[in-house]
């Protein structure tokens, strides 16, 4: 009789803990399935273009691709005289071709031979440039890379060619941001005659 007693007074104290517990395990298993679902959406490359002229500098999302075959870009338009900027996102499903050769790249593990900074300015204009921050989702976890002014025909005729990888990429993220936001482009010579290799 005492046993019984005991046994449903331990029982009335576990009740209130049982839907704490199941709260605290829900908390837990949502939280994975974030951290699990972040991950998956991860982007693949992110890049962002800093445009430098007189009077000043925009930023802007140049490209952004996640694994699934997705990507992002964002176009800047500027009134004339330093007037009033605009910025417009657009998405687009990446064709399978173009977007298996990026992944290849990035999974190949090349890209982390690279040096964080190519500052070479090749360009004529030395107050109008570009520049790329890039950032890899790379073998070894993130990789971040600064180019600046990326001009592939003008660099090979000034003796300092882009090393083969960095070629590849920068020519592939013109192509990949060209389908994204619907325009057309003009690839120098040198991204017309890359090959992307395993």
């Amino acid at each position: 009789m005492v046993l019984r007693v005991i046994a449903r007074v331990e029982c009335s104290r576990m009740k209130p803990i049982i839907p704490a517990l199941a709260l605290a395990l829900a908390i837990v298993l949502s939280g994975q399935l974030v951290l699990s679902q972040q991950k998956t959406n991860s982007p693949l490359l992110d890049a962002a273009e800093t445009h430098y002229y007189i009077g000043g500098q925009d930023e802007y999302l140049y490209l952004r691709v996640y694994p699934d075959g997705t990507a992002e870009a964002q176009l800047l338009k500027r009134a004339p005289m330093f007037g009033q900027a605009h910025i417009e996102t657009r998405r687009s499903v990446l064709n399978k071709k173009d977007f298996s050769e990026l992944e290849a790249l990035i999974s190949s593990g090349r890209t982390e031979n690279l040096q964080s900074r190519y500052p070479q300015r090749i360009g004529d204009l030395l107050d109008d440039f570009t520049a790329w921050n890039i950032r890899l989702k790379a073998t070894a976890g993130k990789q971040q890379l600064e180019v600046v002014a990326f001009a592939p025909d003008m660099a090979k005729q000034n003796n300092k060619p882009y090393p083969p990888t960095l070629l590849t990429l920068g020519c592939l993220m013109q192509k990949l941001r060209a389908q994204t936001v619907g325009e057309s482009i003009h690839l120098d010579r040198e991204c017309q005659s890359v090959q992307v290799s395993d």
